[in-house]
């Protein structure tokens, strides 16, 4: 390790303080998230940079040009580096080869970060933090031991013991799954038991470790290792395969581990620092020691993706428990963390009776919910008395929030699980749901519920401090009616108790009676329930498949004698093959002849059905056609699809009849010719019309007597050439000449027809589209109302209608002139204005209260007005 000593560091280090304060203020521009948090305070001596921007970046440039990176003490001394880009391809881990010094202040510069779609280099990262005065917890593991009474030399017992006795409470159709649970006591106990808590499926003695044990991630168990404080990762076979740990120098905490299946891990750790509480409170220790709180997500390589610390985001004063004044303060306690389902992060911070909720990607606090003595809150409670040393919140399917409210400081001291819903717009929080055990269960430490697949809830009542029995379970439905309870012995406890289907992996798993057939000592879970016996002692058990477990002569490969009645090899029949031949009688015709059977050959006109395809192949005549298709197989001119000889009498084609065509016009008398003594009659022949014969066999003649070209069906008279549906017709002649049904009348002789759209045939001034006389009590145009022109309107030129009008107003002119309109109520109230109009207007009015309205329009300076009578069903104005 190479450590340079800066001679201009006063300047270099100066000028670090001055972009520091630039990035404080921009942060959210380029980067999202900055580890060490800048400008904090206490971060151990060997702590790690990371930083992440956001989005896919490049660090090419930085491998190709170390100096790109500058970490720098206030004493000038240069900190070389190892650097990597984790998995996510956004967050860079830069660590530095040698810790920093206790107490000091660092200043880190980073440049050359390339966002590697765009290709775009961000601006420099500047930013400072200082280091705390202590050896970090990591580097005094044995002293912490020691100081927690524990030898760090002992060995870790992990073995069989005799499970503790369980005192079963209720058991009335409980969820499936297992449970388990991690017990203290005078022996501590790892275990997973079966649904109904009856006892345990496997268990091993874990000495001082198994806190919080749990299936976790993609198919792992954990479990906390109080010796080297840490987490031990179990495999599916029992095996431990790995222990994990933060990084920055933080021993973790055994309240919370939690993997994420894409093995993303979140730990906390407790920091204890050295904080003068005089610049907090009056009278405030100026040596205090504090209890902080750490939380970072790992990635499954060991790299930092986040790290959080009460040191950057809450302040003494938030806890109002606790007299501030005091020598050492236990300020946060956290005790959960629950990746919420928009991927941030719940916090459990029981000593304040709080939920952090923290923005995964920055550490920004999203908000904060409080319960019985916060006075950070965010929200208030509708209907509840509020929670208060909770423990476990998590997030449900539902949206809502479970929690285990310890209720040390309720009014009303008695634990309880607490199911919450929260209004993001009015911050309101409701309580949807709770259970208190009818015993009044108070604990209060530990403790956890947990929503089931099933929509139960398991409660783990943690340290009980009222009951007759040590730890306590309990499973209950939405009712609250409990359908499991079970109970361990005084001075065993347990810090959280689940149920889950995890199971061990079948190989691994096997039965422990020595009379069994699958008797497997050497397997690691030994299972009562998976042994299996061999009562007629052939090899097989009934599970082994063996279908009559009374007669040894029955077992799966047994060699099966055919016919007698019994299933030897247990394929589910009895094998049925007299002849010998592979085939069971179910598809052997013939299973007294080894000749026949299903794909045999078939030996034609023998009378037997080799293939078995239900009848023989008989094909006299060898003409290739066999029977049924061969209607005379004694002869191999006839068959199937051969040429038909017309009128000889022999039905060559095989197709029930012989060829007949008696008048020889090509077409037969038994299929398509409809008269067969007549050779100008057959399909296609030139119909002849109105001869009352069927020439072309369509079923009818052709009828068209006066030879317009239309049949009698659709000509009205086929007995005139000069009337059929394409005829114009002649007006007023009292003939149908186009065969509408009507002559066409034209009294007036105006163009229109008064059978269908002339309103009044002796007026020729009255048709459809004609102009409209106003107020003449005519309807010109045939819509069937005359306008109505009032007189004053009808001055300037301008026609409204109808009157009444109902959905519509029409003003109407033929004139070229821009006019306004504006139409009132009787009770002054404006109904419509349009400032500008030309033409024709209509005005919808079958919103309008029925009644008169006065309508008034200019044309220029010219004014005139007139009333409007409305009746549009809304009623009387």
């Amino acid at each position: 390790m190479i450590r340079h000593t800066l001679i201009i560091g006063v300047f270099v280090f100066s000028a670090l303080i001055s972009f520091a304060k630039h990035f404080v203020d921009s942060s959210g521009q380029y980067f999202q998230f900055v580890c060490p948090y800048p400008d904090s305070e206490y971060n151990n001596i060997n702590t790690l940079i990371a930083i992440r921007q956001g989005e896919l970046i490049n660090i090419d440039d930085i491998i190709q040009n170390p100096e790109n990176v500058s970490i720098v003490s206030e004493t000038g001394v240069l900190y070389e580096y190892t650097l990597r880009l984790l998995d996510d391809g956004r967050t860079i881990n830069i660590d530095p080869i040698e810790d920093f010094e206790l107490n000091t202040f660092i200043s880190v510069s980073i440049s050359g970060i390339i966002i590697a779609q765009s290709g775009e280099i961000l601006p420099s990262l500047t930013f400072s933090f200082s280091t705390s005065s202590k050896i970090p917890d990591a580097y005094r593991k044995d002293e912490i031991l020691l100081e927690l009474g524990i030898d760090p030399d002992e060995e870790i017992i992990e073995g069989d013991r005799v499970y503790p006795s369980i005192a079963t409470l209720v058991n009335t159709n409980p969820s499936p799954g297992y449970i388990f649970m991690s017990t203290t006591g005078t022996e501590k106990y790892i275990a997973i038991l079966d649904s109904a808590a009856t006892g345990p499926i496997w268990n091993i003695e874990s000495g001082l470790n198994g806190n919080d044990f749990k299936p976790n991630g993609d198919n792992i168990l954990t479990y906390y290792n109080r010796f080297t404080f840490g987490w031990n990762l179990m495999d599916d076979y029992a095996v431990n395969y790995e222990t994990i740990y933060m990084v920055n120098g933080y021993n973790c905490d055994d309240h919370e581990l939690v993997i994420l299946p894409n093995g993303l891990r979140f730990m906390q750790a407790y920091d204890i620092q050295t904080l003068d509480m005089s610049q907090y409170v009056i009278g405030g220790n100026p040596n205090c020691q504090v209890e902080g709180l750490v939380i970072q997500e790992i990635d499954d390589t060991g790299g930092l993706v986040m790290q959080w610390r009460t040191w950057d985001h809450l302040i003494p004063t938030d806890n109002n428990y606790l007299v501030l004044t005091e020598s050492s303060l236990f300020l946060w306690h956290g005790n959960a963390i629950e990746v919420d389902n928009d991927d941030n992060i719940l916090l459990s911070l029981r000593n304040i009776d709080e939920i952090t909720k923290i923005d995964r990607e920055t550490g920004d606090i999203i908000w904060r919910w409080g319960g019985g003595n916060s006075s950070t809150s965010q929200f208030t409670f509708t209907n509840d008395t509020k929670f208060t040393f909770q423990h476990d919140i998590r997030r449900l399917e539902n949206g809502n929030l479970l929690l285990y409210d310890n209720g040390n400081y309720n009014l009303n001291q008695a634990s309880r699980c607490v199911e919450y819903s929260m209004n993001m717009n009015t911050m309101q929080v409701t309580l949807e749901w709770e259970y208190l055990h009818p015993d009044g269960l108070f604990a209060p430490s530990m403790g956890g519920c947990r929503r089931l697949s099933n929509g139960n809830t398991f409660i783990n009542w943690g340290n009980v401090v009222n009951d007759s029995y040590g730890a306590r379970v309990t499973e209950v439905d939405m009712e609250g009616v409990r359908v499991l309870e079970y109970a361990y012995p005084l001075g065993y406890n347990t810090y959280r108790a689940y149920k889950d289907d995890w199971f061990f992996n079948e190989d691994a798993v096997g039965c422990p009676a020595p009379s069994a057939i699958n008797y497997d000592p050497d397997a690691t879970i030994l299972l009562i329930e998976l042994c299996q016996y061999d009562w007629d002692v052939d090899g097989y058990s009934p599970e082994m498949g063996d279908c009559n477990d009374i007669n040894n002569t029955v077992f799966p490969g047994a060699e099966e004698i055919p016919y007698d009645g019994i299933d030897q090899d247990c394929d589910g029949a009895d094998l049925t093959d007299v002849d010998g031949d592979g085939f069971d009688i179910e598809f052997d015709c013939d299973d007294n002849d080894d000749t026949s059977f299903p794909g045999a050959e078939e030996i034609p006109y023998d009378g037997i059905d080799q293939d078995c395809n239900g009848e023989d192949l008989v094909d006299v005549d060898n003409d290739g056609i066999p029977y049924p298709e061969d209607c005379d197989d004694n002869d191999e001119n006839i068959g199937l699809g051969l040429a038909e000889i017309p009128n000889d009498g022999i039905d060559q084609d095989c197709n029930g009849v012989d060829f007949a065509d008696v008048d020889g016009d090509g077409y037969d008398a038994n299929i398509d010719d409809c008269n067969d003594n007549d050779n100008t009659i057959y399909p296609g022949a030139e119909e002849i019309p109105d001869d009352g014969i069927d020439q072309d066999c369509s079923g009818a003649d052709l009828t068209d007597v006066d030879g317009d070209g239309y049949n009698a069906d659709i000509d009205c008279d086929d007995n005139n050439e000069n009337i059929n549906p394409d005829v114009v017709e002649i007006p007023n002649d009292g003939i149908d000449q186009d065969c509408s049904g009507a002559d066409f009348v034209d009294l007036d002789v105006d163009g229109f027809d008064a059978n269908s759209d002339d309103c009044n045939d002796n007026d020729n001034s009255i048709y459809p589209g004609a102009e409209e006389i106003p107020s003449d009590g005519i309807d010109q145009d045939c819509d069937g109302e005359d306008f109505v022109a009032i007189e004053e309107l009808y001055s300037i030129g301008i026609v409204m209608y109808p009157v009444p009008a109902n959905t519509f107003l029409n003003l109407q002119t033929n004139n070229t002139e821009s006019y306004s309109v504006r139409i009132v109520s009787m009770n002054g109230q404006a109904i419509f204005e349009k400032n500008t109009w030309t033409g024709n207007l209509s005005i919808s009015c079958d919103s309008w209260s029925n009644g008169m309205y006065q309508v008034e329009v200019k044309m220029g300076n010219t004014c005139a007005r007139g009333i409007a009578l409305v009746m549009s069903g809304k009623g009387e104005k």
